[in-house]
C-alpha cells in the first residue's frame, strides 16, 4: 500500500431516510384529515389511516409512532363516522351515548395504539436481528450472516470469492488503527457497489472479506471478481493524515456451494499472494461435498 498526505472529507453519515419516512407519515395523516374534516367520511378513510402510521413504524421511532396513533383516534373521533364535515353531531352523539359508543371508542383507540405498537415491536426485533447478522465497523454481514447465506445456498450452484488485503498491517503500524477502520470501510463501499443485486459481501475477519455470488457460474464470477479487484484499487483511500492506495489477493472458487468450496476460494487468495499479489486468483474446479453443514470459524 502506498501513502501520501491528504485531508479527508468528514464521513457522509446516512440517517436522512428514518426522518424522511417520518415527515412523510405526518404529511400523509394531515392529509388524511383534512380529507375527514372536509368531505363525508366513511370505512375506508378510517382503514387508510392505518397508512402513515405504518410508515412512521417502520422508521423506529416508538415515541412518534404513538403519538400518531393518538392523533389517528383523535381525527377520527372529530370527523368520524357520522359524516358531519365539522364534527359537530359527532360530539353530541358521544355526549348522549353511553354504552356501545363508549365501547367503540375505546375499541377504536385500543386499535389504533395497539397496532402502532406492534408494528414498531415488529421493526426493533427486525432491527435487532440485522444487527446480530453485521459487523458493526463496516455493516456489511458478520460470520454468523455469513454462515446464514452459506446455509442458505448449500448445494446450489454459485460463487464465493475470498478478498485479502495486500500489507494491511502496514497501514496499521505507520498510520493508526483510525486508519486503518477508514481503509476498512471505504472497501466495503467499494465491495457494496460492485456486486449485483442478490450478492452477499461479508467481513470474514480483520483484512479479510468473503463475497458469496448465489447462481453465478465461472465467468459470472470471474467477472465480478475482477470489478471488485479493480474497484479496490481504482483510488486512494483518504483518511486525515495520508491517501492510502489500496490492493487485494482475490481467491475465486465456483462450483456447488459446499464446505470445500470456501477452502478452495481461500487457497486460490493464498496463491494469488505467492504469485506478486494484487491479483486474481482461479480455484482449479472441485467436486466437494454439498450435504455438510457450513459453518465459519476463523476470522472475526
Amino acid at each position: 500500500m502506498e501513502t501520501s498526505t491528504h485531508r479527508a472529507p468528514p464521513a457522509h453519515r446516512p440517517e436522512r431516510a428514518a426522518a424522511a419516512r417520518k415527515g412523510l407519515a405526518w404529511a400523509g395523516l394531515f392529509a388524511l384529515v383534512a380529507a375527514d374534516a372536509l368531505v363525508f367520511s366513511n370505512i375506508s378513510v378510517g382503514v387508510a389511516y392505518f397508512v402513515p402510521l405504518v410508515v412512521m413504524a417502520r422508521s423506529g421511532d416508538r415515541r412518534q409512532t404513538v403519538w400518531m396513533a393518538l392523533t389517528c383516534f383523535v381525527a377520527r373521533l372529530l370527523f368520524g363516522p357520522t359524516g358531519d364535515p365539522l364534527g359537530l353531531r359527532d360530539v353530541a352523539y358521544i355526549l348522549d351515548a353511553q354504552g356501545e359508543m363508549i365501547a367503540n371508542t375505546a375499541m377504536a383507540l385500543l386499535g389504533y395504539v395497539g397496532v402502532g405498537w406492534l408494528l414498531v415491536r415488529e421493526h426493533d426485533v427486525r432491527r435487532l436481528r440485522d444487527e446480530a447478522e453485521l459487523d458493526p465497523l463496516t455493516t456489511l454481514a458478520n460470520r454468523r450472516g455469513l454462515n446464514a447465506q452459506l446455509a442458505h445456498q448449500s448445494g446450489r450452484q454459485g460463487g464465493l470469492l475470498m478478498i485479502d488485503l495486500d500489507k494491511f498491517k502496514l497501514v496499521n503500524d505507520q498510520w493508526g488503527h483510525e486508519a486503518g477502520d477508514r481503509v476498512l470501510q471505504e472497501v466495503a463501499e467499494r465491495l457494496r457497489s460492485s456486486v449485483r443485486p442478490g450478492d452477499l459481501a461479508a467481513r470474514f475477519g480483520g483484512e479479510e472479506f468473503v463475497v458469496v455470488l448465489p447462481g453465478a457460474n465461472h465467468e459470472t464470477a470471474l467477472l465480478v471478481a475482477n470489478r471488485i479487484h479493480a474497484a479496490i484499487r481504482a483510488q486512494p483511500v483518504s483518511t486525515p493524515d495520508a491517501s492510502i492506495t489500496v490492493t487485494a489477493s482475490v481467491g475465486l472458487a465456483a462450483g456447488r456451494i459446499g464446505p470445500g468450496l470456501l477452502e478452495a476460494a481461500d487457497k486460490a487468495a493464498y496463491t494469488a499472494k505467492l504469485n506478486g499479489r494484487d491479483r486474481v486468483e482461479v480455484a482449479d474446479p472441485i467436486a466437494a461435498p454439498v450435504s455438510a453443514p457450513i459453518t465459519v470459524q476463523r476470522g472475526t
